[in-house]
């Protein structure tokens, strides 16, 4: 992909996140870097953020380049989206069956083995 900052000399250097809107569009969040860089290159990272519509057209939004005013935004949106992957919720009844088992195991004798299709 041609990246806004980078050009074609781009690479991810992160985890990526995709959002699914309800008219057919993605917000697509990534972390990229240049392809080749030098280490006291401060330049050399940033996160991108693309619109892509059902059709395939792209469409940048904004990025966490240094010559961008919305750089912080982008920067905390992406640090927020980050840590809260690390963290899913779950609903109250998968919750349950996780916790049911860990604690128990599965009895053999809860099973009835003539209800099994196999």
């Amino acid at each position: 992909m041609n990246s806004n900052s980078y050009g074609l000399r781009n690479a991810i250097s992160g985890d990526s996140f995709q959002l699914d809107m309800t008219n057919s569009t993605s917000i697509h969040i990534m972390s990229i870097s240049k392809s080749n860089y030098r280490v006291n290159d401060y330049d050399s990272h940033c996160v991108e953020i693309w619109s892509v519509t059902k059709g395939g057209e792209l469409q940048f939004l904004a990025s966490s380049g240094r010559t961008n005013s919305l750089s912080y935004l982008v920067d905390d949106l992406y640090q927020t989206v980050l840590e809260d992957s690390k963290h899913p919720r779950l609903n109250n009844s998968l919750t349950y069956a996780i916790d049911s088992y860990m604690s128990n195991g599965i009895v053999t004798s809860d099973i009835d083995y003539n209800d099994l299709p196999f």
